[in-house]
């Protein structure tokens, strides 16, 4: 078992232990929990945002060979080449919220390796173990690191792995089509704190900019509380990426099938970086807005 102090700026002094269970499951202990951060006199919350910055963080703990044992033989595998998040989903259960949130344990799996992707879950486990308080999937696309384009997975590390997937289900998100109701919008600066070692904007950046434009240009009743508390799923594509001091423009809009469902898309003056669909729970404040056939009229305008 090894210990690990996180070195991600918002989760300094975050203590993680890492031990292989049956290769490549890998649990991830948190013996303090959910860690709270003071920035600007603030405590830091479990808002899906932190969520998806501690994910960051154990992902990135699980990989490390300077933590031990680095998941997945990923050590090796970066030795000559780089990997960029292609999808992700994050969701929340929720009992989620109403958890005593001591000591925590995660587990790791494979879940899919394709010719180019792999895809990593973590789970959270509750107390009872019935089922995962949260969950993250992350799909990784692989680079080649002197041409920095898509290559396929090396044979030896298929051999050794791909077995090990648990599910074989590839994370495949198509994008889609700006909605004709995107009125809502907000502009971002991607600022240093925002950005991964390579000065882009990191993908938990992305999620922060959409539930910030949510807040700012929504509904006034939808509060944070709402945003922190009843979100169930977030599903995104990164179709591009966005460098350190770029001004991205963020549109948001109801989804034309799903009445519970908000879906967001950013883009610089290039092209699109980033689309996102936002689920919340039923019989949440904000899916009964949602669903509300008041609301409808005006949630146009609203979204």
């Amino acid at each position: 078992m090894t210990t690990f102090r996180s070195w991600q700026r918002l989760f300094k002094g975050v203590e993680m232990y890492k031990e292989i269970l049956t290769p490549p499951l890998m649990r991830i202990t948190l013996p303090k929990g959910i860690p709270k951060h003071i920035d600007s006199d603030t405590v830091w919350r479990t808002t899906p945002w932190g969520l998806s910055l501690l994910y960051d963080s154990m992902y990135r703990f699980i990989i490390d060979p300077r933590t031990g044992t680095s998941f997945a033989s990923f050590d090796k595998l970066l030795a000559s080449h780089r990997v960029y998040t292609i999808t992700s989903r994050i969701s929340i259960g929720k009992r989620f919220s109403q958890a005593e949130l001591g000591s925590l344990e995660c587990v790791a799996s494979l879940t899919h390796v394709g010719k180019s992707t792999i895809a990593i879950n973590i789970d959270m486990l509750s107390p009872s173990r019935d089922e995962p308080l949260s969950s993250c999937t992350h799909q990784l696309v692989l680079l080649d690191i002197t041409t920095k384009t898509k290559c396929h997975i090396p044979d030896w590390w298929k051999t050794k792995h791909v077995v090990s997937a648990t599910t074989g289900k590839s994370l495949h998100i198509e994008p889609w089509r700006k909605s004709e109701e995107a009125g809502s919008s907000a502009t971002f600066t991607v600022e240093a704190d925002d950005t991964d070692p390579n000065k882009h904007a990191n993908w938990t950046s992305f999620a922060r900019y959409c539930l910030q434009s949510c807040f700012q240009n929504g509904d006034s009743r939808i509060s944070d509380f709402n945003l922190n508390n009843e979100i169930s799923e977030i599903t995104a594509f990164y179709p591009g990426e966005v460098r350190k001091g770029e001004t991205v423009n963020v549109l948001f809009w109801r989804d034309a099938i799903l009445s519970t469902r908000l879906n967001f898309e950013i883009s610089n003056n290039k092209s699109t970086s980033f689309q996102a669909s936002v689920d919340f729970h039923s019989g949440s404040f904000v899916s009964a807005m949602l669903n509300s056939d008041i609301e409808k009229a005006s949630v146009k305008s609203m979204f």
